[in-house]
């Protein structure tokens, strides 16, 4: 979900009411991480950066979402605050068939990781591009394959049971076997 829009920002206040809300729940701040438009992350950095690092110094982590997703620019990469490089599901549509998809797609996936984030990959909808991302150490997955449309009552239960199970982490994990 976009977090801002850049008619509010309200970098400094949003860290704070965050920060009250985590405490008031318990939950401790590297249990929420905040999904940003590459392009909002790139309007606050422009204007000096003051608005990401708040909330990061609160604790809390923060991925880019939809990397690929239209113009991309790799100094979004850069950032020191981000957490998590959310792969749009424009980036794997043609993946693991055409090979110069699969070889970009790989490509930043290794870069990603060479810099420290964990990557997730939005859209894996085929056993194929499971067996694609595992293979180059993609982190997890968002998707039909790790987890189809559910009701709203079930999508309560589904949630409930994987946060029992959940690491710092946790997003539905891109391995075959349970943990």
């Amino acid at each position: 979900l976009p977090l801002l829009s850049r008619q509010q920002p309200a970098w400094a206040d949003l860290a704070d009411r965050l920060e009250g809300l985590l405490a008031s729940a318990a939950l401790p701040a590297d249990r929420l991480e905040l999904e940003i438009d590459e392009d909002l992350l790139l309007y606050d950095a422009d204007r000096g950066g003051a608005g990401v690092a708040a909330l990061k110094r609160r604790g809390l982590r923060l991925a880019m979402q939809g990397f690929g997703h239209g113009p991309t620019s790799l100094r979004g990469l850069r950032m020191d605050v981000l957490t998590t490089l959310k792969l749009g599901r424009e980036l794997l549509q043609a993946v693991p068939d055409d090979r110069q998809a699969s070889a970009l797609l790989g490509a930043i996936i290794a870069l990603a990781r060479d810099l420290g984030l964990r990557v997730v990959a939005e859209g894996a909808e085929s056993e194929p591009q499971l067996a694609f991302l595992r293979e180059r150490g993609c982190s997890a997955v968002q998707g039909f394959m790790s987890c189809p449309p559910l009701p709203a009552d079930a999508c309560t239960g589904w949630l409930q049971a994987t946060l029992k199970t959940a690491r710092p982490e946790a997003t539905p994990r891109l391995s075959s076997a349970a943990g």
